[in-house]
C-alpha cells in the first residue's frame, strides 16, 4: 500500500497549492439542444470551433447493447451555425459507431483525424470533408493488456500523451510516445513522478 499511500499524500499536498491559488473559470452548459438525460462526456471541438465531437449513452445509439442497463457509448457530432449557435447533435453512425462501444478520444487541431477508443483500444480515424474513413487500429506499442482509456495529442501530432492503468500499482500513470520517421509510435516512456 505505500505506493498508493505516497500517492495520496502527494495528492492532497497538491489540492492544498490550488485551492491557495485558485483559477476563474466560467463554465456554461451547452443546454438541451446539446446535452440529453443520458451521460454524455469527452467534449473535442476543433481549434477553429466549428465542429464539436462527443460521446453519448442515448438509447437511440447504433448499437443495442447494454451496459449498467445504458446503451453502449457512441460518438456524435455538432456544427457550429453561424449564429453562433450549434446544430443538433448527430450519430455519426458507421464506420466510426459500430455495435459495441465507440467512444470519443482525442482529435488533431486541425480537425483532420478523430481518435476513438473500442473494447480493444484506440483507433485513428481520417477524416476528409464530412466524410470519415474507416477507423485504424493504433495496436502495439501504444496498445499492452493494460488499460489505456484517454489520450492527447500534441498540436503537431508527433507525441501522444495518454493513460495508462499500472494494475500491480493500483492506479493510472501518464505515458508518451513519439511518432518516428517511418510513421510507427515509440516505445511509451512513463512521465516523471514530478507529473
Amino acid at each position: 500500500l505505500r505506493p498508493l499511500i505516497e500517492r495520496q499524500r502527494e495528492q492532497v499536498v497538491n489540492a492544498r497549492k490550488q485551492i491557495q491559488n485558485p483559477v476563474a473559470v466560467k463554465l456554461e452548459n451547452l443546454g438541451a439542444g446539446i446535452n440529453s438525460r443520458f451521460p454524455e462526456y469527452t467534449p473535442l471541438i476543433t481549434a477553429d470551433e466549428s465542429r464539436l465531437y462527443f460521446t453519448s449513452r442515448r438509447f437511440s445509439n447504433w448499437g443495442q447493447g447494454k451496459e449498467d442497463d445504458l446503451p453502449y457509448e457512441d460518438v456524435y457530432y455538432c456544427i457550429r451555425n453561424s449564429d453562433g449557435s450549434w446544430s443538433s447533435p448527430a450519430n455519426v453512425g458507421p464506420p466510426i459507431n459500430t455495435e459495441f462501444h465507440d467512444a470519443t478520444v482525442a482529435l488533431t487541431a486541425d480537425g483532420q483525424k478523430l481518435w476513438i477508443y473500442r473494447t480493444e483500444g484506440f483507433y485513428e480515424v481520417q477524416i476528409k470533408g464530412r466524410k470519415f474513413m474507416e477507423p485504424q487500429y493504433v495496436g502495439s506499442p501504444i496498445e499492452t493488456k493494460e488499460h489505456e482509456p484517454s489520450a492527447s495529442l500534441s498540436p503537431d501530432q508527433r507525441i501522444l500523451y495518454f493513460a495508462r492503468e499500472i494494475y500491480e500499482e493500483g492506479h493510472y500513470d501518464l505515458f508518451y510516445s513519439q511518432k518516428q520517421s517511418n510513421g510507427k509510435w515509440s516505445e511509451p516512456l512513463r512521465l516523471p513522478s514530478t507529473i
